[in-house]
């Protein structure tokens, strides 16, 4: 472990959950956060905080004065320097933890760049506001045999799921992605700040179990009501006919 980390993790160390081992597996990783807007900003900045060795933080767009009430790392200086997110998100990292080694990557996440954004990592972590990329999302990850963990928020609900190699898969749970401008989105519903927190904080505790192999892994898709705390979880099933986990037909990967 580094040098400061029994101080550093000391809280952590002491979980049974974790231990020196766990913290030792904890370092040596490495995952991914596909958007580093309101999501991904909370799970990137946990991350850190717990010492996960690697991080590469992907967003196209620069952090606007809309991202500063849901985004937990972004200032309005970042808003005034036109700053990129996966940039400033970087910054704030380095600034939190100089043990992790952060990879800040301003790119579009497509058919053609995504295998080559996840390819070294061990878990992917979903922090888009796009549906149609968490469909090439699940197709990636499973050519690539790659955990990842999904996430949404839109008004004061939210939700996530763990999806591993074996299925289910996002596919199972819904085939099509909706048509672009048919469902509602934050832009149309708004979105309570706080519950991107809540889902996020969800989000990074399932890639610490993934990296640690406990066998509390969530199963299940987990739909939270974040204004009256309230959580309901869909026992959900491997869709015997599903494209993507059981034909392995990428569908939102070939569109390249």
């Amino acid at each position: 472990m580094v040098v400061d980390a029994e101080t550093r993790y000391a809280r952590q160390l002491i979980l049974p959950a974790i231990g020196e081992e766990g913290q030792r597996r904890i370092e040596a990783a490495r995952v991914a956060v596909l958007g580093v807007g309101a999501l991904g900003s909370v799970i990137a900045s946990l991350l850190c905080r717990n010492g996960v060795g690697f991080i590469r933080v992907i967003d196209r767009d620069l952090v606007g004065l809309s991202n500063l009430h849901r985004g937990s790392l972004y200032t309005e200086a970042d808003v005034a320097a036109e700053k990129p997110k996966a940039i400033a998100c970087a910054e704030c990292l380095r600034a939190i933890n100089h043990n992790v080694q952060v990879d800040p990557v301003v790119q579009d996440i497509s058919p053609r760049s995504i295998e080559a954004l996840i390819a070294d990592v061990e878990v992917v972590l979903d922090g888009s506001d796009n549906l149609e990329l968490r469909y090439l999302i699940n197709d990636a990850c499973h050519k690539l045999a790659k955990p990842w963990v999904h996430g949404s928020i839109r008004g004061t609900s939210g939700a996530f799921m763990t999806v591993l190699p074996q299925g289910p898969c996002l596919r199972c749970l819904n085939p099509d992605a909706p048509a672009p401008g048919s469902y509602p989105t934050c832009a149309t519903e708004g979105v309570l700040g706080a519950s991107t927190d809540m889902v996020g904080a969800l989000q990074a505790i399932e890639a610490l179990k993934l990296i640690l192999g406990s066998p509390d892994v969530a199963r299940g898709y987990y739909s939270l009501d974040c204004w009256h705390a309230e959580i309901d979880r869909i026992d959900l099933k491997q869709d015997p006919d599903c494209p993507c986990c059981v034909h392995g037909v990428y569908d939102y990967l070939d569109q390249s």
